[in-house]
C-alpha cells in the first residue's frame, strides 16, 4: 500500500471515531481524536513532501 493511501486510510477512520464521539456527546474524545486527526494530517503532508522530492530527484 502506497504510504500516503495508508495515512489517508488511517485518518478516515480517525475522523469516523471523532464523529461518533460527538454524536454521542463525548467531548473528550471528541476532542482526542481531533487531535489525533491533526497529527495524522501533519504526517500526511510530510509524507506528501517526501514523495515530491524524491520525484524531483528521480527527474534530475
Amino acid at each position: 500500500m502506497d504510504p500516503l493511501d495508508k495515512v489517508t486510510a488511517d485518518a478516515c477512520q480517525t475522523a469516523n471515531e471523532a464523529r461518533n464521539a460527538l454524536h454521542a456527546n463525548d467531548l473528550e474524545t471528541t476532542i482526542k481524536k481531533l487531535w489525533d486527526l491533526y497529527k495524522q494530517m501533519r504526517s500526511w503532508h510530510e509524507v506528501d513532501i517526501d514523495e515530491k522530492n524524491s520525484e524531483r530527484s528521480s527527474k534530475k
